[in-house]
């Protein structure tokens, strides 16, 4: 038996996989099985992945592209080993990140789940440049941010503040809830659901992964089954917060929008939005009033739909005496 499964999913990635195996097989921790599932790609993968020789790979192979989630959890069912870490297909690992995680989790038997630091980089044929700035001067440090089990605990009801990427977990634990057939947030949904059962999750404070920015990762549709799936994963929260006085959607630009008409699909209507830009106050969106922070009344409740700003926004929120779940939540 060994003593890691890294599960790897991967779909249409020809061009990067080879330096991503390549990574895993020198890691410092040599015993591991490195569990792959071509998820139906249609350039050049599977023929890639064939080309390396290691007897610690066991490959599978979908005729259709099946979802990350179905993939994800094919390849949990098939772990052998004690702990289980995740593996992207276009990411590169450092050298000796099981063996710390490893031994992180053996010196801290309460831990189920610990995470890395990331450190984001451009494929060299990355042609937007301005998401690569964002992820690495905007989602970077946020994430990296969040280090403590407490931290952990609270931010993942806001975002995903665990990287998948980055994670090992206790086999035992990760089987116990699985993963469910999101064709995308298949990740937050796995953490989710186990931070509300109290697993608990730790860091590893070092940058143990690097994660590749690359073109065409993340399109329109992709955005719109991520966010219908964070309002699935949050529906018990969400409800708890409409039902207990007008909610005000703070964040009107295009990213509230997008939230405003996503909560109107499930019947869930806000009573305005909040922005602290004076040049829209006092405009409306879809008939609800566009308003500044200081109008919000004790009783009113919010949800936040500023992703650059959400950690202040939330701050702010707090210092104000607004508590979290109960007052305030962050969409995503």
């Amino acid at each position: 038996m060994p003593l890691i499964s890294a599960l790897m999913p991967v779909h249409n990635v020809e061009k990067v996989v080879a330096e991503t195996i390549r990574s895993i097989l020198d890691q410092t921790c040599p015993d591991f099985e490195l569990l792959i599932v071509d998820d139906g790609s249609t350039d050049g993968t599977a023929e890639v992945i064939r080309s390396f020789d290691d007897p610690r790979i066991v490959f599978f192979r979908f005729s259709e592209n099946r979802g990350v989630g179905r993939a994800s959890q094919y390849l949990l069912e098939k772990a052998a080993g004690r702990y289980i870490a995740r593996v992207d297909g276009d990411d590169v690992y450092h050298a000796d990140r099981f063996e710390k995680q490893v031994l992180f989790l053996e010196r801290h038997p309460d831990v189920d789940v610990v995470k890395s630091l990331i450190d984001y980089f451009p494929d060299p044929g990355l042609r937007d440049q301005r998401r690569f700035e964002n992820c690495k001067h905007v989602l970077e440090p946020v994430k990296n941010g969040v280090t403590t089990p407490d931290d952990i605990a609270k931010g993942l009801y806001g975002f995903m503040c665990v990287p998948h990427t980055s994670i090992m977990a206790r086999a035992a634990t990760v089987k116990r809830f699985g993963y469910r057939p999101y064709r995308c947030g298949e990740d937050y949904d796995l953490l989710y659901r186990m931070n509300k059962q109290g697993c608990r999750m730790d860091t590893v404070a070092e940058r143990l992964v690097r994660v590749r920015v690359r073109d065409g990762s993340a399109t329109d549709r992709e955005k719109s089954a991520l966010y219908e799936a964070v309002f699935q994963i949050k529906r018990e929260e969400l409800s708890m917060l409409f039902s207990a006085g007008d909610v005000y959607l703070w964040g009107a630009g295009s990213f509230g929008r997008l939230v405003a008409s996503l909560l109107r699909k499930h019947g869930l209507n806000i009573a305005g939005f909040v922005d602290s830009d004076p040049a829209k106050q006092g405009q409306a969106v879809d008939g609800a009033p566009i308003v500044p922070p200081e109008a919000l009344s004790p009783g009113d409740k919010v949800l936040i739909a500023s992703q650059p700003g959400m950690m202040a926004i939330a701050s702010h929120l707090e210092q104000r005496g607004f508590r979290h779940l109960s007052d305030y939540m962050i969409f995503y």
